[in-house]
Protein backbone atom coordinates (compact mmCIF):
# COMPACT_ATOMS: atom_id res chain seq x y z
CA UNK A 1 0.00 0.00 0.00
CA UNK A 2 1.58 3.87 -0.93
CA UNK A 3 -0.02 6.87 0.76
CA UNK A 4 1.11 10.15 -0.88
CA UNK A 5 -0.14 13.67 -0.75
CA UNK A 6 -0.72 16.41 -3.75
CA UNK A 7 -0.38 19.50 -2.07
CA UNK A 8 -1.29 22.39 -4.73
CA UNK A 9 -0.64 25.97 -4.98
CA UNK A 10 -2.50 28.66 -6.44
CA UNK A 11 -4.69 27.09 -9.00
CA UNK A 12 -6.95 28.65 -12.19
CA UNK A 13 -10.46 27.63 -10.59
CA UNK A 14 -13.55 29.38 -10.34
CA UNK A 15 -12.95 29.69 -6.94
CA UNK A 16 -9.37 31.10 -7.39
CA UNK A 17 -10.71 33.89 -10.05
CA UNK A 18 -13.33 34.84 -7.20
CA UNK A 19 -10.49 36.13 -4.86
CA UNK A 20 -9.00 37.84 -8.06
CA UNK A 21 -10.91 41.58 -7.41
CA UNK A 22 -9.00 43.92 -9.92
CA UNK A 23 -7.60 43.21 -13.70
CA UNK A 24 -4.28 42.35 -12.28
CA UNK A 25 -5.11 40.50 -9.62
CA UNK A 26 -3.61 37.22 -11.51
CA UNK A 27 -0.11 38.98 -12.33
CA UNK A 28 -0.03 40.30 -8.67
CA UNK A 29 -0.88 36.87 -7.93
CA UNK A 30 2.13 35.67 -10.05
CA UNK A 31 4.82 38.55 -9.06
CA UNK A 32 4.25 38.04 -5.55
CA UNK A 33 3.81 40.29 -2.14
CA UNK A 34 6.79 41.87 -0.98
CA UNK A 35 5.27 43.21 1.68
CA UNK A 36 3.27 39.85 2.85
CA UNK A 37 7.18 38.21 2.39
CA UNK A 38 5.40 36.71 -0.01
CA UNK A 39 7.74 35.29 -3.16
CA UNK A 40 5.29 34.88 -5.80
CA UNK A 41 5.27 31.68 -8.65
CA UNK A 42 8.83 31.72 -10.25
CA UNK A 43 7.48 29.75 -12.72
CA UNK A 44 5.47 32.52 -13.79
CA UNK A 45 1.85 31.00 -14.33
CA UNK A 46 -1.22 29.85 -12.31
CA UNK A 47 -1.04 26.07 -12.38
CA UNK A 48 -4.00 24.83 -14.08
CA UNK A 49 -6.48 22.10 -13.04
CA UNK A 50 -4.67 19.43 -15.45
CA UNK A 51 -1.52 20.05 -14.17
CA UNK A 52 -3.05 18.62 -10.66
CA UNK A 53 -4.70 16.01 -11.96
CA UNK A 54 -1.65 14.79 -14.27
CA UNK A 55 0.58 14.85 -10.76
CA UNK A 56 -2.16 12.51 -9.31
CA UNK A 57 -2.77 10.39 -12.32
CA UNK A 58 1.46 9.82 -12.19
CA UNK A 59 1.08 8.82 -8.29
CA UNK A 60 -1.70 6.25 -9.25
CA UNK A 61 0.38 5.02 -11.74
CA UNK A 62 3.31 2.11 -11.72
CA UNK A 63 5.37 4.72 -12.93
CA UNK A 64 5.28 5.62 -9.14
CA UNK A 65 4.87 2.18 -7.77
CA UNK A 66 7.93 3.15 -5.48
CA UNK A 67 6.89 6.28 -4.48
CA UNK A 68 5.46 6.05 -1.10
CA UNK A 69 5.01 8.61 2.01
CA UNK A 70 5.90 11.81 -0.04
CA UNK A 71 4.17 15.16 -0.43
CA UNK A 72 4.26 16.28 -3.98
CA UNK A 73 4.23 19.88 -3.85
CA UNK A 74 2.80 21.36 -7.14
CA UNK A 75 3.13 25.09 -6.74
CA UNK A 76 5.37 26.67 -9.60
CA UNK A 77 8.07 27.14 -6.56
CA UNK A 78 6.04 29.50 -4.95
CA UNK A 79 6.86 27.80 -1.40
CA UNK A 80 10.81 27.74 -2.09
CA UNK A 81 11.76 30.31 0.39
CA UNK A 82 8.72 30.33 2.46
Amino acid sequence: MRCNVVSPGSTDTDMQRTLWVSEDAEQQRIRGFGEQFKLGIPLGKIARPQEIANTILFLASDLASHITLQDIVVDGGSTLGA
